[in-house]
């Protein structure tokens, strides 16, 4: 198993991949209603910040990149999720 992320640096590249991703797949799934989509975009951000916490430290995580990331990247978006 590969080490945990110790670097805010390499922390702020995962979110951003991971939010990019997350809105990739949202914009290319237009057969959902607009309230389904956010729906499914809560339950991603949600999926996305598990693994996040799950490749980081404690000490990275306690930075709130991941959330950051995710208010930056959904800030119009009404499926921009609260701090957990």
């Amino acid at each position: 198993m590969s080490s945990k992320i110790d670097s805010t640096a390499r922390a702020t590249r995962l979110a951003q991949t991971i939010a990019s991703d997350i809105a990739a797949y949202a914009q290319a799934d237009t057969s959902l209603s607009s309230e389904a989509q956010r729906e499914q975009i809560k339950q991603q951000i949600q999926e996305g910040r598990e693994f996040f916490r799950s490749r980081v430290t404690s000490e990275v995580l306690s930075h709130g990149i991941y959330e950051e990331v995710v208010r930056s990247k959904f800030a119009s978006s009404s499926a921009s999720p609260q701090p957990a």
